[in-house]
């Protein structure tokens, strides 16, 4: 499991040792100029408060909140609205048709978006990250629903120029190939669009929202210049002894049984992996620029690697469940240079040397890709502080109770929000990114400048005070 929200709330104490000698001075943009604010979509009740959470009254507002309802589409009804020209559907919801700034039009972005269900939650979604200038490929579930399937589709064909759709699909299931699959495939389409400058990539699920700006987002890649955002942990140790004491439970063409994966199971794989490459744990959420896209496609190891998580640990189930082909491959491809021929320098060798002189550690390294937060191991069914909705496979659904938190976080997305679930939670927080798009405060980029990362790439590359990790 990726547990981003602790690792990021230790980051800024990670880099504070290295602030004085590394930072550059904190950097304060300008914000764009204002312009006339669309409509949001449905209004909240007291949604500036549910942001606040300093009210008085707060708790009651917040039940008001939570039983609200609004009149949902449906998918004959969407389907409906993204057919011909699609003028139906821009009337119903917001989709911007130029770039606010001619900064942002200069530093396009891409999104790959893997979806199955629930279809006026992906088209909402995408209103809340949609750029006129920015390429977005979208990508589903074979086992989705056919009506879900055409509505995709028609967003493609009929209403938008920059979705692209990929010519083959996948079945995905939890911890499966497909996903990884999936997600290459929209990285390969993406990156053959020779006729578009996006600059850099970021992966979305159907249940993501942008808790950044467009504008925002473009003055924190730029500070990136380059680096790679992705959380990190170890495979080959801090989940040697979880693989070595869970039960497993497999099929195969004779019995059915259970049992523990041997000893000398994980190390037989690592004997396997292509490149001598030091396998890493990672998240699906990861934001790399376009030419660490391309140099992965056109590497050799890096191709040979994901054949490897594909066709070879795609055949054998007991691998999935600790190491999902879909969380194990970019981190690693993204951190393992030189073996990877990257375009330019990460900190991934020296994170790896310290994983090798720490054997015994768990440790991990922090992102902002993604905001999500997990349920605690040894509390079945228990609301946390750090989720007021509710868990699903382990994983919070943010509820209105959540608000106040996901729009102080430093992330780029919250994970993960359901349309059918408190959908307060949903249309406050587009509020919420809806005021501050139209009406953009001055952003201080000072916390992505001292992201060890962005730090890294700024000095000498043998440098070796820096800490990659905090355990946990």
């Amino acid at each position: 499991m990726v547990f981003e929200e602790e690792a990021t709330s230790k980051l800024s104490a990670q880099t504070e040792l290295k602030k004085v000698d590394r930072v550059e001075a904190r950097t304060t943009v300008k914000p764009p100029q204002k312009k006339t604010k669309p409509s949001f979509g449905p209004s909240v009740p007291n949604c500036p408060a549910l942001l606040r959470k300093n009210d008085t009254d707060i708790w009651r507002k917040v039940q008001i909140a939570k039983n609200w309802t609004y009149p949902s589409i449906s998918d004959d009804e969407m389907l409906y609205l993204t057919s011909g020209n699609c003028s139906l559907l821009k009337k119903r919801i917001h989709f911007p048709t130029e770039p606010l700034t001619e900064e942002e039009r200069n530093f396009p972005l891409a999104y790959g978006i893997v979806v199955y269900t629930n279809a006026e939650q992906v088209v909402r979604m995408l209103s809340a990250f949609y750029w006129p200038q920015n390429l977005y490929c979208i990508t589903y579930d074979l086992k989705a629903k056919l009506i879900f399937k055409q509505i995709m589709i028609n967003l493609a064909e009929n209403c938008f120029d920059n979705i692209v759709m990929p010519e083959n699909y996948y079945k995905m299931q939890w911890c499966g190939v497909g996903q990884l699959h999936a997600t290459m495939s929209c990285v390969k389409l993406l990156d053959s669009r020779t006729d578009h400058n996006w600059r850099y990539y970021q992966y979305l699920s159907g249940f993501d929202f942008p808790i950044r700006t467009n504008f925002e987002m473009v003055q924190i890649l730029k500070v990136f210049n380059g680096s790679t955002d992705s959380f990190m942990s170890p495979i080959s140790h801090s989940e040697r002894d979880a693989w070595n004491t869970r039960k497993w439970r497999y099929t195969s063409k004779t019995a059915r049984n259970s049992t523990a994966i041997p000893n000398d199971y994980i190390t037989k794989y690592e004997r396997m992996v292509p490149g001598n490459l030091t396998l890493l744990k990672g998240s699906m959420s990861t934001t790399f620029s376009r030419a660490s896209a391309n140099a992965i496609l056109h590497d050799n190891i890096a191709m040979e690697y994901f054949r490897f998580l594909t066709d070879v640990l795609g055949q054998d189930k007991r691998f999935w469940s600790k190491m999902c082909p879909d969380e194990a491959y970019w981190t690693t491809v993204l951190f393992n240079d030189p073996t990877i021929n990257l375009p330019q320098k990460s900190i991934g060798q020296l994170c790896i040397n310290q994983i090798k002189e720490r054997p015994n550690h768990n440790l991990h390294k922090a992102a902002v890709a993604r905001y999500q937060t997990w349920e605690p191991s040894n509390k079945k069914n228990v609301v946390s502080r750090n989720c007021y909705g509710k868990y699903k496979h382990k994983s919070c659904v943010f509820g209105v109770g959540d608000l106040h938190t996901l729009i102080t976080r430093k992330h780029f997305i919250a994970h993960k929000l359901y349309l059918n679930f408190q959908p307060a939670t949903f249309f406050c927080l587009n509020e919420w990114l809806t005021n501050r798009t139209y009406n953009q405060p001055k952003f201080d980029v000072s916390f992505y400048e001292q992201m060890v990362d962005v730090q890294y790439m700024r000095v000498n590359q043998y440098d070796t005070e820096f800490e990659c990790f905090v355990s946990r």
